[in-house]
């Protein structure tokens, strides 16, 4: 027993420091969910669309949310799928999906708004995507807008990256491209794409609403500053994490290993602050400009 000693003592001197515990398997604490490897998920039945299995990367079933990596059959049809009460955000990993009169193929985007039935959904060789249901808003006045827009389709073009940076007001130093699927007007819900570099820092940050990622492409390592403990692991291709609001994530051990593009969703615009530690749950030393994180 006297052996186990100053092992312990050490570790709990690790988290009084802040340091991070590596994680190489799915974590679920204090409402988060990361970690998660797509590929390692079994199928099951989408109950929404029965007709398809899928492998379920989130879900809240109190509110209806469900985040699913689906597979269409090769000559699967669907002439009307029912109206849900929530919204449907469909994204092409690959293959090719029929969205009513377009043609979907990769990364390509669409979305049907709440309380409206999807238009006609097919694949003729078959496909694979990222299938989202949402909550509606609880703005019932935003939602009737939404729903008098209709279901719309966003095209993956390369041409549409747009330059960004990351907190360069306060001084970081992480550069990317973000592309637009979804900048809803009625309710501020975004969904993008983001594309970053290896070689990068970024520092801690805070979103104050929940934030949803699935790594497209690349390799990525990222500390979630959870209550308990910091964890840190790798995403690759196929990664998967849905973070509540208030939650500190990234920081001086995060970081794309490469070129890197993120899917990246949230119900509502995204707002940030910038700290340059985290203990414990608690972000402290807010960067401001000029400072270095």
């Amino acid at each position: 027993m006297k052996a186990l000693i100053p092992l312990s003592l050490a570790v709990l001197a690790g988290i009084a420091r802040g340091a991070s515990v590596e994680v190489n398997a799915p974590v679920r604490e204090a409402n988060f969910v990361g970690y998660i490897a797509q590929q390692s998920l079994p199928y099951q039945s989408l109950r929404r669309w029965p007709s398809l299995r899928a492998r379920i990367l989130s879900e809240d079933s109190s509110s209806g949310r469900l985040a699913a990596y689906v597979e269409f059959p090769r000559g699967w049809h669907a002439r009307r799928l029912p109206a849900l009460a929530q919204s449907v955000e469909v994204i092409v990993l690959d293959g090719g999906l029929t969205f009513g009169t377009d043609a979907l193929a990769h990364y390509d985007f669409a979305f049907v708004p709440p309380g409206r039935s999807p238009p006609s959904l097919g694949s003729r060789d078959g496909a694979h995507a990222l299938v989202f249901f949402d909550p509606p808003a609880a703005d019932a006045a935003a939602v009737g807008r939404q729903q008098q827009r209709g279901a719309y389709v966003t095209r993956f073009d390369p041409a549409r990256w747009q330059p960004a940076s990351l907190a360069r007001s306060a001084g970081a130093t992480a550069d990317l491209k973000v592309m637009h699927l979804k900048k809803d007007p009625f309710t501020t819900a975004r969904t993008w794409y983001v594309k970053l570099e290896g070689g990068m820092t970024v520092p801690w940050e805070v979103h104050s609403m929940p934030e949803e990622g699935y790594l497209m492409e690349g390799s990525y390592r990222l500390a979630e500053c959870l209550p308990a403990r910091t964890v840190i692991g790798n995403y690759v291709q196929g990664g998967y994490f849905w973070r509540p609001g208030g939650i500190a994530h990234s920081g001086p051990e995060s970081g794309p290993q490469g070129p890197v593009i993120w899917l990246q969703r949230s119900p509502i615009a995204l707002d940030v602050v910038f700290y340059q530690r985290c203990v414990a749950g608690t972000a402290g030393e807010p960067l401001r400009p000029g400072s270095k994180p």
